[in-house]
């Protein structure tokens, strides 16, 4: 069965190429912080910002408390905690055999939402596409080889990727790193 702490390192190396004075940042293209990837427009109920904002007043230096950030093992275990529940176990992806299969759908739906995520895997393996990890999708991913799902699963993220930027041409600074992310999982 596919292991979130695998997966967990994976998303470490994809959101800040494994460099902890990126692991806050702000992206140009966003409004507000990011860390870990948690967006915080996007989750600002998440309570490890409590935790990040008070490291900031007395770091101000956003590289700086980044990489003191890094060393926070109580706001670590917060961040896997956030994606556990919010996105691994809305997908079921315990009950996914191959880890490869599970990190594509956990990877791409961290940053373009798990529902578009698992509606592009049910399309790969002919499974009704509602964005739901069903029973049925389950075992039908469980059965599917994870060499061909990873080629046409990172077709199909650089699509919908490509067709954000088509959409909104603010996204384009982020075309080439999205490219990169879809590729690398």
């Amino acid at each position: 069965m596919a292991n979130i702490k695998l997966s967990m390192e994976l998303l470490k190396q994809v959101e800040h190429s494994g460099r902890t004075d990126k692991l806050l940042h702000r992206n140009k293209s966003e409004n507000g912080l990011t860390f870990y990837g948690i967006y915080e427009v996007a989750h600002p109920y998440w309570k490890g910002w409590d935790i990040v904002k008070r490291y900031l007043d007395f770091t101000p230096d956003i590289k700086q408390c980044s990489k003191i950030l890094a060393n926070v093992e109580d706001l670590y275990a917060m961040v896997c905690y956030f994606y556990k529940k919010e996105f691994w176990d809305k997908a079921r992806l315990d009950e996914v055999t191959s880890q490869k299969i599970a990190d594509e759908i956990f990877i791409f739906g961290v940053n373009a939402d798990m529902k578009v995520a698992i509606t592009k895997a049910q399309l790969l393996v002919g499974a009704s596409q509602d964005g739901i990890l069903g029973s049925k999708t389950i075992a039908l991913l469980n059965k599917y080889d994870e060499a061909k799902f990873d080629v046409l699963f990172d077709e199909e993220e650089i699509k919908h990727y490509d067709k954000l930027v088509k959409l909104h041409s603010k996204f384009e600074i982020n075309r080439k790193g999205w490219h990169n992310r879809a590729r690398a999982v």
